[in-house]
Order: structure tokens, then C-alpha cells, then sequence
């Protein structure tokens, strides 16, 4: 008997595979990348591997046997076996692990034995050895003797430069590998711009080894050294990163003659003003979608191009998505795109998913951080494969309904010579290209054994299998009829309380037949508001699914005669319970109401109520209101149904706003001096039941009506409002301030004039006329003023009025005056009471000379001066003069100044 050990292992991989060995997509189930991380994709699943033992920056390549079980891994440095330790002579492998693809395994045709590394080293190194920059390759071998393999050819050079870009493709017509690599020619090639071009430089592996003679193609375009190199599944495209420069080089690769031909230059600028510096690169499985991850600043995103249709006469749109982290992008045998996040100095836990890279925009499907890994971790790299295995695919019509049929094809890199189909339900097949119909809803794992010119492998592909709408048969949609005419209004979208999987997105229509259903025609115009034509009316409705399954059922629209037994009450709430005064509006708590109309209607537990603001509402159950209710009064309806949905009565009953809590009490109140002003008495407002007085302390200073403010300080009231069973209250704050009077600073008097400035803590208000109140401030000027004496008045801010000076007389001195004897200011006088206030006002005028022209008392004669002197009439002028005023006190003060003589 075979003992369970890796020498066993090995007999039975060799006993199990003919002498021809292929790539095909299990070689790619195991993969190991990052600090410690794996994963493995056997029949289609994906689950998280431990047990690594490498911790790589950047590259990484794995590969498995033809049944998936992991052969070993490596960085270009390393290569473990499976059981994660090193290989025997899998150390100091000259690669260089910082590029995402600087090693890539490619197996030797025809000989299941033998594996292929290839790994590069951008720049020679020194110490602690000498190693030139190239492409290496070593040769692992697996014997009865090794069955965890030995490196037995090791850190062979076939190029003497390279950068981090390997890549390779299967060629089925010669049994063949393309490794494409990207390096410097042998000799420099110089464009016009005086850059350096690289080369394209192809091996081929096949069953005689490795062919060093390599193909070497220029490449015109400056791709520069850093970027990813991608093949497209199909084999046709290449395209290639330069992240410098921000573009992506789009080849078209003829793998016969090693052909490559500039397809499509691509800037890296997906938004207006969104510059990226691409790094990982991948195709979707069908080779009609390009992906790449790049970085703006701190921001990083993945950019999808629809790639078959760039040749398009319009070019359609890309398509792009903020993903924190974004690195390598991956596409793996289950046709899914992984990115890879973190880096060496911080790896993440995490990585993130596409789950239909070929399909355009959100469909795409992007799952954030949807693998954990932790304590394991991404970096930048992830594993490289031949892009060929990858390519493998079950194509299916898109995820359809239940009882639709489902179209099956395949498409592989060689040609198929039979199948057999287990669409994972019991049914088979062996048709190339069958279709199927699934009775049950669900995912299925779809199995094709697939049968080549040199093996026989399998693919898997689970699918989604959508249900229709699950509705029981003989359903009846109740209606209360209350007036009990035999005819009620209908909701017919309410069959949807029957479906046990509805969800917001189905569609319903409606028909009163079932050809008509089944033809779609003649559908019912307004089913949320349908009047039945009879009692017991057949309905037919087409239901679709959000996913788009259809399905065609009937059921039956009912009148049923309820009367209530009991009136229901009136519900109050008080005007305040909105936290907003004085808008006739309340809350109302349904909840508590409901619980209150259960007990009065004494309804069964399993019965349901439910609230609406109208008749009609209630009838087809649209508009449903619940909970905490904003309103005023007005009329609401219940709807009781019980768990069969069957109307069981449409009642109403009222929903009463108290009303208002009387307010009379403003913000803020100040006590002015008693003695121009009576004491303030705050009202609590007749129509309230009961105020409750507080200082800041809460020490109740009075219950009465009435309130007088007395101190300075905070207050409250609380007023209660009793009403209809219901106590209603308000706490109202005020502040009361104590005004402090102004005191007088100036006052001036001139000509038509009054300019006054006062004292105090605040800003002012003046007052001559009792009436209009002017300025804001600490001064104020009057003008345009007629003689006479005037009284000033000053207020604060907070409405004290204080007297602030008496009694000020306004004297006016004309400036001109026309002695041509019209009668009409024929002299110059002054005008004012000034007889009130001063015993002799002495008048002298002058002319420019200073010669002495007119003296006179105003006091005696206040007829005033006529423009003459010694009789005569004098030239029109500016005089001058002087009064000289003395009060009852004999105290004197002197005016001077001009006027004009205009004749």
C-alpha cells in the first residue's frame, strides 16, 4: 500500500498525466504574494491559504499541477516547495525582488518534470557578490528522488539588461512558450529625439528547452523602464505601462512571427485634469477590457477602458473608481481581477476584488477590501502567470431567470475535441455548445470536463439563477366597504403584501383577462386607484422581478361590509408638543393612540393597524403615516387588517391641537428710573391655568397672574394650560436689566443748530419733537432748526426715556437779508425768545474797515438794522458783527460773525 508522503505524491502526479504537459488554468490555483499571503481557486472557489513562507515587496510567480495542487513558488530570489521551505538549491536566485514582474515559471513542454524560472535583475549589483543586471533563468526538476524539486541549472544569464517585465503566452499550433520580455538591444538604438529605444526580445521554450537565440523587434515607441507588461488572454494584444511619461502602449502581437504593431497610444488621464501614474495593468477574461490601477497625490484609482472598441468611430467613455491603496491588478482563473494593496514598509490586510471585469462601469462589480487576510498581508506585487491559462472560460449568457434558457459555449487556447456539461442540478450534457433551463433558483456551479489533443482538464463557472416573484395561488385582496354599495376603490399594487420576496423594485401590471396578461395588452391605466366592476372581480397581473423575471398569476378584488361597533374618540395634544409656539400644530404619538384604539376596539393580537391622512389613502394604503405625527386637527383613518391581509374596517376619528399656551413675556425687559417711568407688570396670560415665578435659583418669588419686575437678573415663569384632560406647559426665560441714566457731557447751540454728547454705559437715542427718536450713538447733532427753546430728550437702547436738559434756546442769526422795502426780510435781527433769557443783548455791525455802522439793544427794540448809515443806503456786502449777551445773572458771553446786504 502507498504511504501518504511526498515520494507517493509524486508516483501518483506521473501515473496520472500522459507525456504531454500544457498550461492550462489549474497550474494557476495556488497563489502566494505579500507578507505570508495565499490563496487558492480549486473548482472555482476561493479560499485563503496560510502557511507561506515568503515575504516579497513587489514580483512573485507560483505554479500548480494539472489537478491544482501547488508545485512551489517564488520572488526571483527564493523559490519555495509546498511545503513552504526552501527549495533544495531554491536560494540565491539572482532576481530583484522590486518590480512588479521580475519572475514568471514556465513549464517544459512534454515533460511534467521540468519547470523554468525566469526572473531579472534591472541594475548589477557589488556586494555582497558580484551579480551583472539580466535575464536569468534557473531549471527545476522534480524526481522520485526530489519530489519537492531541485534547482538544478541555476542563475543562467540570456540577456544582459532587462527591466521588470516578463510575461509569456502559449502557442498551441508548435507546443510552445513565447517568453516577451523588455531590454536594451545589443547595441544602442538612438530615435530623433535623441532617446535610448528598447527592444521586444521573445524566447522560445518548447520540448528541446529553452531556445537562446532570441526574436529581437525594436520597439519605436519610448516605453522607458518602469511599468507593467500585460498579454491579453486571447493572445493578441500586449500592452505596456510607462509610468513616467503617464501612457499605456497598446501592441497588436502576431505570435507566429513574433510581430508586434502599434495599436492604440493611451494617456493615462481618465477626467478632465485627473493625471495618473499607471502601475498595475490587467485584461479582462475575454481580452475586451483593460485595467489599470494609478496614483494622483495621495489619491488612487482603477481606470477601466473598453479596450475591443477603441477603434470605434466614437470611442466610448472609460470608466474609473477611487480605490485607497490600489497596486497590482491580477486576473484569475475564475475570470475575477484582484488588486493588490499596501507595500513593503506597510503591508495591508486586505485585498480587493472585480468581480465582472467584462462587463462596462458599476456592473463591473467592484468589491472593496473584500478578501482578509490578516495576520497575512498584500504588498504591491501579485503572482504572474502565462497569460494563456488564463484565457480558459466557460462563457454563459448573462445571469437569467429561473425557466430561461441559459446559452453555454466555451473558449480555450486549443482547440476542444469533446465536453461533458454538469450544470450542477443533476442535468448533463455533451454538446459543444449547449442551453439549459434551471426549475430552481439559486447559484449552480456549472462543471465542463473538457477533452484536447493533449489533455483533459476542467473548468467550473458558478452562475446565478434569479427566482420569479413567489406568490401562492387564490389569493383575494380585501376592500372595506363602508357605505356598503358593493363598490370600493382598490390598490391593486397591494398584491404585492402577498409576495413573499417583493421588494421595491418589482413591476406589476395589471389586466382584466388572461390573454390579455399573456399578450400584454389592454393593461389597467390607474391600478393604485381601481374601482371594481363587480363583487368577487378576477384580476391578472405580470409581475417582474428587479431581475427581470416575469410571471403571471391571478387573484380575486373582494368588498367587505364592516361597521364599527364603537366611535372612536377624539386624541389631543398640546399646541406646544412641536417645540414650536403658536403654529396650531402638535406631535401626536400613533404608536400610543394604536395601543389605545386596540383596547377600545378590543381587536386580536394578530390583527394589524395602521394610520392615513385620507379616506382614499386608508382604502388603497398609500401614504401611510406612523409614529411620532406633526399635524394640526383634523380628521385621521385606521386600516385594520389581519395577518391574511383582509380588511377588517376603515374608521376615523380625530386628532385635536389644544390650544395655544397664552404668552405675553418677552426675552428681555428693563427696569428704567421710577421716576420717568412706572414699574413694569408682566402678564401670565387669563387664559392659563396656573404661572409659576422663578429667579435664576429657582426660588418661586410668586404664583399670581401678575408680576412685577423689581430686581435685575434671570428669570422663568412656567404656565400651565388645562384643556380637554390635558395639562400642557411652558417655561418661558426672561432676563431683566436695571438702566443706568446718561449724564450730559455738551451741549451746543448754532444758528439752526443742536449738538448734544452725553455719559453712560450704552449707545442713544435723541429726542426733540417727543415724536421721532434720531442717531444711535453718544452724540447727536440737531439741524435745521427753528428758533425757539427746545427740551432734550435721551433714550437707551433698552427704551429709557430720560430728560436730559431743558429749556434750550435755539437763537437764530440770519445770514443775508434784502433791505429793498418788500416787506420781506427788510432787516437784520435775531429770532428767538431771547427776552426770556437775557436782560440786554447789545448789537454793533461794522463794515470790512472795521468802521462802526449801527449799534442797537435787542432787548429794547428788536426791529432790527435796515442797511443804512447816517440815512443813507449802503453798498451790498458783508458786514460784520458783535452781540454782546447778558443774562439775569449779569453773566456775559459774546456771538460774532457776517452776513450778507443783497439788494
Amino acid at each position: 500500500m502507498c504511504k501518504k508522503n511526498n515520494f507517493c505524491y509524486f508516483i501518483l502526479t506521473l501515473l496520472s498525466l500522459s507525456n504531454v504537459f500544457v498550461f492550462a488554468q489549474n497550474e494557476t490555483n495556488n497563489w502566494f504574494f505579500g507578507r505570508n499571503a495565499g490563496l487558492n481557486f480549486d473548482v472555482g472557489d476561493t479560499n485563503i491559504v496560510l502557511g507561506s513562507g515568503m515575504f516579497t515587496p513587489e514580483g512573485c510567480t507560483s505554479i500548480s499541477d494539472f489537478d491544482g495542487n501547488l508545485m512551489f513558488y517564488s520572488n526571483g530570489e527564493n523559490i519555495w516547495n509546498r511545503n513552504h521551505e526552501i527549495m533544495d538549491n531554491g536560494d540565491n536566485l539572482f532576481g530583484d525582488v522590486t518590480g512588479v514582474q521580475t519572475a514568471i515559471i514556465i513549464p517544459k513542454p512534454n515533460d511534467v518534470s521540468t519547470y523554468y524560472i525566469f526572473y531579472t535583475r534591472e541594475n548589477a549589483i557589488n556586494s555582497p557578490t558580484f551579480i551583472a543586471a539580466g535575464i536569468y533563468y534557473s531549471e527545476i526538476k522534480f524526481t522520485p528522488q526530489n519530489p519537492l524539486g531541485s534547482v538544478v541549472i541555476k542563475n543562467q544569464r540570456i540577456a544582459n539588461s532587462a527591466t521588470s517585465r516578463l510575461a509569456a503566452i502559449y502557442h498551441n499550433d508548435t507546443n510552445s512558450y513565447k517568453l516577451i520580455t523588455v531590454t536594451k538591444p545589443d547595441s544602442p538604438i538612438i530615435d530623433p529625439n535623441g532617446e535610448e529605444l528598447f527592444v521586444f526580445r521573445i524566447f522560445t521554450i518548447s520540448a528541446l528547452g529553452i531556445d537562446l537565440n532570441s526574436t529581437v523587434v525594436t520597439i519605436n515607441e519610448n516605453i522607458g523602464t518602469i511599468g507593467t507588461l500585460k498579454i491579453s488572454p486571447n493572445g493578441e494584444y500586449i500592452a505596456i505601462i510607462n509610468s513616467v511619461s503617464m501612457k499605456i502602449f497598446a501592441y497588436e502581437y502576431n505570435i507566429v512571427l513574433d510581430n508586434f504593431q502599434l495599436y492604440k497610444t493611451l494617456p493615462t488621464v481618465p477626467a478632465f485634469g485627473l493625471f495618473l501614474i499607471p502601475y498595475g495593468l490587467e485584461f479582462s477574461q475575454d481580452s475586451n477590457m483593460l485595467y489599470y490601477s494609478g496614483s494622483s497625490g495621495s489619491d488612487r484609482y482603477i481606470v477601466q477602458i473598453q479596450f475591443s472598441h477603441l477603434n470605434d468611430m466614437n470611442p466610448p467613455d472609460g470608466y474609473f473608481f477611487n480605490e485607497p491603496r490600489a497596486q497590482s491588478l491580477q486576473l484569475a482563473r475564475n475570470g475575477k481581477i484582484y488588486v493588490s494593496k499596501g507595500d513593503i514598509n506597510s503591508p495591508y490586510s486586505r485585498i480587493s476584488v472585480i468581480n465582472k471585469p467584462e462587463k462596462f462601469g458599476i456592473e463591473c462589480a467592484f468589491q472593496r477590501d473584500a478578501i482578509n487576510f490578516s495576520p497575512n498581508a498584500s504588498t504591491k506585487g501579485l503572482p504572474i502567470f502565462v497569460a494563456s491559462s488564463l484565457r480558459n472560460r466557460i462563457i454563459v449568457s448573462d445571469d437569467a431567470c429561473v425557466n430561461t434558457p441559459f446559452d453555454f459555449e466555451l473558449d480555450l487556447y486549443a482547440p476542444i475535441i469533446s465536453v461533458e456539461w454538469d450544470f450542477g442540478d443533476g442535468a448533463f450534457s455533451n454538446l459543444l455548445n449547449p442551453s439549459h433551463i434551471f426549475t430552481t433558483y439559486g447559484f449552480h456551479k456549472v462543471k465542463a470536463t473538457i477533452t484536447t489533443s493533449n489533455r483533459i482538464f476542467t473548468l467550473y463557472k458558478t452562475i446565478e439563477v434569479f427566482p420569479p416573484a413567489f406568490i401562492a395561488p387564490n389569493q383575494v385582496l380585501t376592500q372595506c366597504d363602508n357605505d356598503n354599495d358593493g363598490f370600493s376603490v382598490f390598490n391593486l399594487e397591494n398584491i404585492s403584501d402577498f409576495i413573499s420576496n417583493a421588494n421595491s423594485e418589482f413591476e406589476y401590471y395589471f389586466y382584466t383577462s388572461l390573454e390579455d396578461a399573456q399578450n400584454d395588452e389592454n393593461r389597467i391605466q390607474n391600478p393604485i386607484n381601481y374601482t371594481n366592476r363587480f363583487n368577487s372581480e378576477e384580476i391578472f397581473v405580470k409581475i417582474i422581478t428587479e431581475k427581470g423575471c416575469p410571471f403571471i398569476t391571478s387573484f380575486i378584488i373582494e368588498n367587505v361590509t364592516t361597521t364599527p361597533s364603537t366611535q372612536l374618540p377624539n386624541f389631543y395634544t398640546c399646541e406646544n408638543s412641536d417645540t414650536v409656539l403658536n403654529n396650531s400644530e402638535g406631535i401626536f404619538d400613533l404608536d400610543f393612540i394604536k395601543l389605545e384604539i386596540i383596547s377600545i376596539l378590543n381587536t386580536p393580537p394578530n390583527y394589524e393597524i395602521k394610520f392615513y391622512p385620507t379616506y382614499l389613502d386608508a382604502q388603497t394604503k398609500l401614504n401611510e403615516i406612523g409614529g411620532l405625527y406633526t399635524s394640526t386637527t383634523r380628521e385621521i383613518w385606521i386600516r385594520i387588517e389581519d395577518e391574511n391581509n383582509s380588511c377588517n374596517g376603515v374608521f376615523s376619528f380625530t386628532i385635536v391641537v389644544n390650544e395655544e399656551i397664552e404668552i405675553n413675556i418677552e426675552e428681555k425687559y428693563t427696569i428704567c428710573d421710577s421716576n420717568v417711568q412706572s414699574p413694569i407688570v408682566l402678564d401670565g396670560g387669563i387664559s392659563n391655568t396656573s404661572w409659576t415665578w422663578r429667579n435664576i435659583s429657582l426660588q418661586v418669588l410668586s404664583t399670581d397672574r401678575f408680576f412685577s419686575l423689581v430686581d435685575d437678573g434671570k428669570f422663568s415663569v412656567v404656565l400651565v394650560k388645562e384643556e380637554n384632560g390635558l395639562v400642557c406647559t411652558e417655561t418661558i426665560y426672561f432676563d431683566v436689566y436695571t438702566s443706568v441714566a446718561p449724564t450730559l457731557q455738551e451741549i451746543r447751540v448754532d444758528n439752526d443748530q443742536i449738538f448734544i454728547s452725553v455719559r453712560g454705559p450704552g449707545n442713544y437715542e435723541f429726542l426733540l419733537d417727543n415724536i421721532t427718536y434720531s442717531g444711535s450713538s453718544k452724540s447727536h447733532t440737531f439741524t435745521d432748526l427753528e428758533a425757539g427753546i427746545y427740551t432734550i430728550y435721551v433714550r437707551d437702547v433698552d427704551g429709557c426715556l430720560y430728560a436730559i436738559q431743558e429749556n434750550v434756546l435755539l437763537v437764530k442769526f440770519p445770514r443775508y437779508f434784502t433791505p429793498n422795502g418788500d416787506g420781506i426780510n427788510d432787516y437784520w435781527k435775531l429770532y428767538g425768545p431771547i427776552n426770556d433769557y437775557y436782560s440786554s443783548a447789545e448789537l454793533v455791525v461794522y463794515d470790512r474797515y472795521g468802521n462802526l455802522l449801527h449799534t442797537m439793544n435787542f432787548i429794547e427794540n428788536n426791529t432790527g438794522w435796515d442797511g443804512t448809515f447816517n440815512n443813507k443806503k449802503l453798498p451790498a456786502t458783508d458786514y460784520w458783527y458783535k452781540i454782546v449777551f447778558k443774562d439775569f445773572n449779569n453773566n456775559t458771553f459774546e456771538k460774532k460773525g457776517h452776513f450778507s446786504l443783497t439788494r
